[in-house]
């Protein structure tokens, strides 16, 4: 499959003295349920990961500090990535595990966050972000033991996030209070849905809408004045008119910020709820977003939260994408988290965790070991064309537009001048157009979008996939 793809992105944006006689649409060939992660796998074999040891983690950090911009955002990211139960629609990378093995994880992350003191030292990390998994399944005492860990070792700005998920089962008011004592500013919980029969047909039947309010009081009661509560958009057996309610009930804890995430679903979840059809999920996605997305922006603006504006933005097809109501009584804090992005580097410690050295490389950690210097990681070296052809990836994948100003802050570099001849292609083939200081992509279609996302690979690097 993915040789045919290639080979008809070639064939089809290859220059030609005829360019809109010559070019021939073949989206046939390719699989509907593969072709969202053509460009994906291309990319791996364009630019294809490599080992890394500790050693050369630790050198690449220290080269990094030593020249890292002054405007650059440096986050730390703690990875917990054990759960209670499995949901089965949930992408991110968690497992079951005993009280024992979550022991033995704390003790690795303290053992890990100590002996990285030295690369750090002198540094100030501008954000700090908990994520899994579930960060509140490790009983009191070990939660403490990292966290008190993570601020002994490491400096932190007073201007940016500290956020830390939680789930409405495990968020104790002890850890909460053990957060806000430590400085943390926000804490976001995954409700996912209130309704009771969507929550049991998607392997979370044991959340309780009581449950996420108490979890919600006692945020507050700890001092938490910006708390996020997260929505999930194309879970199975949902309804437009139950996810309008969902929101409803969202609006009514008492949160500042609701975020509504697109369902990415597994192989495995599209195999058993939508008969391994991506195309049937994508309209079941589409058709919950179209009863609801009115009926949503309307109680959020009665509510007093801001509603993003979705003219500009890909719904059908958004790859990751969370939209965000904020309230508007509470401002938005300085310097937020955002793992990917030109300017920003992530140190990450745990189990299958990415980390990103801005322009030089992005890894992950392939062996956790007890002992530090025994950790594995692989990663792939970055370039500048790279980042600048991840941003138009990343832009591209959840909206229509691209501004070139932005771009240009971002890169001191024209787009247009840069992707001249992609652009080129492009415009003969109808694909996107320039609107004043905007790149605008024309179709939305999902197979289409991903070949012109690959139109700014060079040709010799989409050869290298059809050799592969």
């Amino acid at each position: 499959m993915l040789e045919l793809a290639a080979q008809t992105a070639i064939e089809r944006y290859r220059p030609m003295e005829n360019i809109d006689k010559a070019i021939r649409i073949r989206r046939d060939i390719i699989d509907d349920n593969e072709f969202g992660r053509f460009i994906e796998t291309a990319a791996g074999i364009i630019y294809p990961e490599r080992p890394l040891a500790a050693s050369d983690i630790r050198s690449l950090w220290r080269d990094y500090l030593k020249e890292k911009k002054r405007d650059d955002i440096l986050s730390l990211y703690i990875h917990i990535p054990f759960c209670s139960s499995v949901c089965s629609f949930c992408s991110c990378y968690s497992h079951l595990g005993s009280a024992s093995d979550i022991r033995s994880y704390a003790k690795k992350l303290v053992e890990h966050i100590s002996r990285s003191r030295e690369v750090f030292d002198g540094a100030v990390f501008d954000t700090l972000y908990i994520g899994g998994g579930t960060p509140s399944i490790m009983d009191d005492g070990d939660f403490n033991d990292v966290i008190n860990t993570v601020f002994s070792n490491f400096k932190f700005s007073d201007e940016g996030q500290r956020c830390s998920e939680m789930n409405p089962l495990t968020a104790s008011i002890q850890k909460m209070k053990m957060l806000k004592e430590h400085g943390f500013t926000r804490l976001s919980f995954g409700a996912q849905s209130f309704d009771a029969e969507v929550l049991a047909l998607n392997g979370r039947g044991y959340q309780t809408e009581a449950m996420v309010r108490k979890a919600i009081t006692d945020a507050r009661t700890s001092g938490f004045k910006y708390i996020n509560l997260d929505l999930i958009v194309g879970l199975y057996g949902d309804t437009s008119d139950k996810l309008v309610e969902s929101f409803r009930r969202a609006l009514s804890v008492g949160v500042q910020r609701i975020s509504l995430y697109a369902l990415q679903p597994l192989r495995s979840y599209l195999q058993e709820r939508f008969h391994s059809n991506l195309g049937e999920f994508d309209r079941f996605w589409k058709g919950l977003l179209d009863g609801s997305l009115e009926r949503i922006s309307q109680m959020a603006k009665e509510a007093g939260f801001s509603v993003p504006d979705y003219s500009k933005w890909y719904l059908k097809m958004s790859d990751c994408a969370s939209w965000s109501y904020q309230y508007r009584g509470v401002p938005s804090e300085e310097k937020e988290y955002i793992p990917q992005g030109p300017g920003r580097s992530v140190f990450a410690i745990g189990e299958n965790p990415t980390s990103r050295i801005d322009g030089v490389v992005n890894y992950r950690t392939e062996i956790f070991s007890g002992d530090p210097d025994q950790c594995t990681f692989v990663g792939d070296i970055r370039n500048e064309k790279k980042e600048m052809i991840n941003y138009l990836i990343g832009a591209f994948s959840m909206k229509s537009n691209l501004n070139l100003s932005e771009f240009k802050d971002v890169f001191k570099k024209d787009l247009l001048k840069e992707f001249d001849i992609s652009i080129g292609r492009l415009k003969a083939l109808n694909a996107v157009r320039i609107n004043g200081d905007e790149l605008v992509l024309m179709t939305e279609d999902k197979k289409e979008r991903a070949l012109h996302t690959l139109m700014f690979f060079d040709d010799k690097d989409i050869e290298k996939v059809i050799k592969k």
